[in-house]
């Protein structure tokens, strides 16, 4: 689910990365802002999506499941590029991932927090990859 979350969102395929998301999920912004509800985080997307072209590799550390809930724990490496300028910006950090089984039989998102290098310790951010992959919608 992580490759296919990051392939819709450099392919900007909004309608596909969103089904992957609760109704009620909840999405936590690099800088702290808390986006409540999948309509919500569509719409942050969107925008996103109009100002950036984007590219992120997911470093997975953790992923675990127990009865009906599961998470995925990592490190990210993120470029941005502004789509009027070419300007690129990069973002590292740490991610997790909670994830709830559905009564249709679907994992679906319902918590997403992304912690920015800066915010992390600096044995923290040693631990940190250097940007390697684009992911594909193969994986």
């Amino acid at each position: 689910m992580r490759l296919s979350w990051a392939a819709y969102l450099h392919a900007k395929a909004l309608d596909s990365a969103i089904d992957q998301y609760a109704v009620d999920a909840v999405f936590v912004t690099t800088r702290g802002q808390r986006i409540v509800g999948s309509a919500a985080i569509r719409k942050l997307f969107a925008e996103v999506m109009k100002e950036y072209n984007a590219t992120i590799s997911l470093h997975p550390d953790e992923s675990r499941t127990s009865g009906q809930e599961g998470y995925d724990s990592g490190r990210f490496d993120e470029v941005l590029i502004v789509r009027k300028t070419g300007a690129a910006q990069r973002e590292q950090g740490k991610y997790i991932t909670i994830f709830r089984h559905e009564p249709s039989g679907r994992w679906l998102i319902v918590k997403q927090s992304w912690f920015r290098a800066q915010s992390l310790s600096p044995g923290q951010r040693k631990m940190l990859r250097p940007y390697h992959h684009t992911p594909t919608l193969d994986g």
